[in-house]
């Protein structure tokens, strides 16, 4: 085998060092050989000029390296002739994929189990949700995929309504929080939600959303019943407070009407001055004769 440099420093060897070598150090085991091809690949050169697969590999380093490679025969039809590889080092490509990928399958985790429905949305339709809301609004699993958001509202005005106060006054980045009536198509019923979105397109004419949606129809209807319950007492205690009123005034005793102010009759003799007629005959009685 020969090689250039660049070819060396992918396997971490020094230059020369892969001079009339096998392939075989390019795996990290046999069967990791027999999986790529082996002495199969020269065979399937012949029956056409070129070849073309990724797969993994291990350096001298035991770094786990991952390459695309593509080769041709030299001379088309007899692959005994020899070949030429291309091998392209795509590790930090296949590096980059795999963090994607387990990225995506987090997110799928956190939508899973999350206990609010969330979909992201393009110009109103469903792109992807978990499945929360489809269990809100009482879907299957994938059945909201590619619907229009109206299929979660109770009525095509509320729809139309909350559209134009959502998508036309929010710029990109911005929030938009509402509540308002949300149907079930399963039970035929609505539900109060409380719903909460952020624009995440960069301004584009396709607008993209991130919705989160929670139902909060128990948590009203127990508001509902408190209020109920304290209109309740405060009538209660109004009626109360009315008839005690009422009641103290009943009772009251009436006052005696105030008597007319009688002129001082002229003194008696012996009597005190001023005194009056009754004053004078008490005065006399009390007299020793």
């Amino acid at each position: 085998m020969r090689c250039n440099r660049r070819f060396e420093e992918i396997f971490g060897y020094e230059p020369g060092e892969l001079l009339n070598r096998t392939t075989r150090f390019m795996f990290a085991s046999d069967a990791e050989l027999r999986q790529a091809g082996g002495d199969g690949v020269r065979d399937r050169l012949g029956g056409r000029n070129r070849s073309t697969w990724s797969a993994s590999r291990c350096a001298r380093t035991a770094r786990r390296i991952w390459c695309s490679i593509s080769g041709r025969a030299v001379q088309p039809g007899d692959p005994s002739q020899g070949s030429v590889w291309l091998l392209d080092d795509i590790t930090q490509e296949h590096d980059a994929e795999e963090r994607v990928q387990r990225a995506l399958a987090e997110q799928e985790l956190i939508l899973d189990n999350a206990t609010v429905g969330i979909a992201f949305l393009r110009n109103r339709v469903i792109q992807r949700c978990n499945r929360f809301l489809e269990e809100m609004v009482g879907a299957g699993p994938g059945e909201l995929v590619g619907q229009s958001t109206a299929v979660l509202f109770a009525s095509e005005e509320d729809w139309k309504r909350a559209g134009k106060r959502a998508t036309q006054a929010r710029r990109p980045g911005g929030t938009y929080r509402g509540r308002g009536a949300r149907s079930s198509a399963a039970t035929a019923s609505t539900f109060i939600c409380r719903a909460r979105g952020r624009r995440i397109d960069a301004g584009d004419a396709e607008q993209e959303w991130i919705w989160s949606y929670d139902d909060v129809t128990a948590e009203r209807e127990a508001d509902a019943r408190v209020r109920r319950a304290l209109r309740r007492a405060r009538a209660r205690g109004g009626r109360a407070h009315h008839r005690a009123a009422g009641g103290e005034g009943a009772r009251a005793a009436p006052r005696r009407p105030r008597r007319a102010h009688r002129p001082a009759q002229p003194a008696a003799a012996g009597g005190p001055p001023d005194a009056g007629a009754g004053d004078v005959a008490a005065a006399t009685a009390s007299r020793p004769r």
